[in-house]
């Protein structure tokens, strides 16, 4: 945790699979590739593999470029296992794009075709006696991709938590992260019962994802009301950034509090929020009380 008691999402686990051996079968078996279009895919399917342990099964430190790596297993998961949707933009860049669109929408994981069994646990299963569901055994791309994806939110928080917040550009990068942290919990909590055909682990149910997209979401505007505060700005501009930023927290504190998930979180995180929502409150009516004094 660091210095400002910013919450860092614990990333969920897994183990490696083997992709190339069903992956490879599967294309000779149903598709009738000439053998440079099968050595191409052969390639992309070693990449694939290659990068899913690196980015899932082994440790990430709490730098940008740990974040790469989850987002271009994102970015090939997209293309690769799923039309759902499509990848960041950002994506059309990696050396991989070209390999996987020429495969894309070609092989479907899932437990009556093709299956791999990907395996996760619960990334807050600590033996809970309320959340006995500690781990999940799906042969769906679309739950390999939404763990993924909840990693590459947990990997954001957990990069932003890290920053010191001494300069302009670390003030950003926390605040840019934990937006883009939130953005990622958000867009799963409105399709993860799509993603996942049955019940999920607890950290990947709706309710869940709401109260990790709030706290977020919470966190990066206390981390524009850092900067703005080191950058001197003028007290109406801060009752302003401050208030949002309580309101933004009490928000957290509802959505953590529901009956699905409120015995989920450590009472460490229940506090901070709490002291948080109360504390940015009285923050703003500090400055509220400088607003007067400021044009004296």
């Amino acid at each position: 945790m660091s210095q400002y008691s910013f919450l860092a999402v614990p990333l969920k686990s897994t183990h490696d699979v083997d992709l190339v051996k069903p992956l490879t079968t599967y294309i000779d078996t149903v598709y009738n590739t000439s053998d440079d279009n099968r050595a191409e895919v052969a390639e992309a399917i070693q990449e694939l593999n290659k990068l899913r342990s690196k980015a899932c099964c082994q440790p990430l430190d709490k730098h940008q470029s740990a974040l790469d790596i989850v987002t271009r297993l994102v970015c090939i998961a997209f293309f690769f296992i799923s039309t759902y949707s499509l990848p960041p933009d950002d994506c059309v860049n990696f050396r991989y794009y070209d390999q996987l669109v020429a495969i894309e929408n070609k092989i479907i994981i899932s437990a009556t075709q093709n299956p791999v069994v990907f395996k996760w646990k619960d990334a807050f299963d600590k033996g809970s006696l309320f959340f006995s569901k500690a781990s999940l055994s799906i042969s769906d791309g679309a739950f390999e991709r939404a763990a993924v994806l909840f990693n590459c939110g947990a990997l954001m928080s957990n990069i932003a938590a890290s920053q010191p917040l001494l300069t302009d550009e670390e003030m950003k990068t926390a605040a840019k992260l934990f937006q883009q942290s939130a953005g990622v919990f958000a867009r799963l909590k409105d399709t993860i019962l799509g993603m996942v055909q049955q019940d999920p682990t607890p950290d990947l149910l709706p309710d869940t994802l709401a109260s990790l997209s709030a706290i977020m979401l919470a966190q990066a505007q206390e981390a524009i009301y850092i900067k703005a505060y080191k950058d001197k700005m003028k007290p109406s501009a801060l009752v302003k950034i401050s208030a949002q930023v309580g309101d933004f927290y009490q928000d957290a504190q509802k959505t953590m509090n529901r009956d699905a998930v409120k015995g989920l979180w450590e009472k460490e995180w229940l506090h901070i929020v709490s002291g948080k929502a109360l504390g940015f409150q009285a923050i703003a009516q500090l400055h509220q009380s400088e607003v007067g004094f400021y044009f004296h």
